[in-house]
């Protein structure tokens, strides 16, 4: 089974309640911290991931889920 892959900023209450979940829920996961303070959410890499610039995002064998 491949790691569900989540970028999260714990500065965010939405991403800390969906590392949360992940781990009440013993779902493999890996954390890519993104540092919203610092702009990381608006680099191109980032903008092609979730071309609303939001966080959380999540990315499981190729499916994206993003806040719309």
């Amino acid at each position: 089974i491949q790691a569900v892959k989540a970028y999260l900023d714990l500065v965010s209450q939405a991403c800390r309640a969906v590392l949360i979940f992940l781990k009440h829920n013993k779902i493999p996961h890996t954390v890519e911290n993104i540092a919203i303070r610092k702009g990381q959410h608006k680099t191109p890499e980032f903008t092609k991931l979730n071309p609303m610039q939001k966080l959380p995002v999540l990315e499981d064998n190729g499916f994206v889920l993003t806040e719309r």
